[in-house]
């Protein structure tokens, strides 16, 4: 990192330009017996943070990425209010359209980063990613008193989850392919069909560490990948693959195939974790209760409107 920023002053002497000292900062990673040295640029050592912001995505010094989603769902939700005080048409087709251009790239943006793998501890995160499209559902024309699976269905839509694994398994088919030029960080079987685990002697690394190596792609992906077919893997281009992999999922569930690592399993996880018994059994009593007050259900942003 010194022999960088030694590169950087050599930068600013050849192009005139000064780096604000002031505005650079330092975040030691916790996790990799980290010495915690001072760095100096310009002669001005660097001050330290826990976290800092990249590129728009919050990054700390625990790699753990609750106050990135935390911001993702706080723009989400600031965003459906703005849509709602500006738009009053709710048909369906106008407020898909602006749900998939205005809301969800809020929700997807740099997924493949800090994607919360479905675990104990990251439920709550992941339930909160998806109650914002739980919420704008709910104001679209004839959805309001329906359960969220079936609004889902309805507006031919998949849950948040279930698309954060699809685009998983679209880098990397990219890497694959070498189409981004991340190649390297997959570690491909020597047929390059499979994706193997590199964290291989899991009795010598310490338990946090293990978690967060669950949580990057290239762990989070490998069972789902090696559960596609070779005709999926070897498509020609992005476009191919992703029309092979909707057919391949449309034909498992028309055969009734089930397995644990196929994609689109977590959307059955994660609405079983929302539509409770308790959830469905007091729905009706809820919409009910909210059609004599209308006042009420606007600021639950329920449309109870056929």
């Amino acid at each position: 990192i010194r022999h960088d920023l030694e590169h950087l002053e050599k930068w600013e002497e050849i192009w005139l330009l000064k780096f604000n000292t002031s505005k650079c900062k330092v975040v030691h990673i916790k996790h990799n017996r980290n010495p915690m040295n001072d760095y100096k640029l310009n002669n001005n050592i660097l001050e330290e943070s826990v976290q800092e912001k990249d590129l728009g995505i919050i990054i700390s010094d625990t790699l753990l990425w609750n106050d990135q989603i935390k911001q993702c769902v706080a723009k989400s939700n600031q965003m459906i209010c703005w849509i709602l005080r500006n738009y009053t048409l709710r048909e369906k087709s106008v407020m898909l359209r602006v749900y998939k251009a205005l809301i969800r790239p809020h929700l997807e943006y740099g997924v493949q980063l800090w994607n919360p793998s479905p675990e104990h501890g990251n439920w709550s995160l992941i339930l909160s990613l998806e109650s914002v499209q739980r919420r704008f559902t709910r104001m679209i024309d004839g959805m309001g008193q329906l359960p969220y699976s079936e609004r889902l269905r309805c507006l031919q839509l998949t849950t948040l989850a279930e698309r954060r694994y699809r685009g998983d398994l679209i880098e990397t088919f990219k890497a694959f392919k070498d189409i981004n030029g991340l190649n390297h960080i997959f570690n491909f079987s020597k047929n390059r069909h499979n994706l193997i685990s590199s964290l291989k002697i899991k009795n010598s690394i310490p338990k946090s560490i293990q978690r967060l190596h669950r949580g990057f792609i290239t762990e989070r992906v490998r069972e789902l990948w090696n559960k596609l077919p070779i005709s999926v893997k070897e498509s020609c281009s992005v476009d191919e693959f992703k029309c092979r992999l909707e057919s391949f999922k449309n034909d498992c569930i028309k055969c009734g195939h089930k397995s644990i690592y196929y994609y689109w399993n977590i959307s059955d996880v994660v609405l079983s974790k929302i539509e409770t018994v308790s959830y469905l059994e007091h729905r009706q009593q809820q919409v009910d209760y909210l059609k004599t007050r209308p006042f009420l259900s606007k600021k639950r942003f329920f449309n109870l409107r056929y």
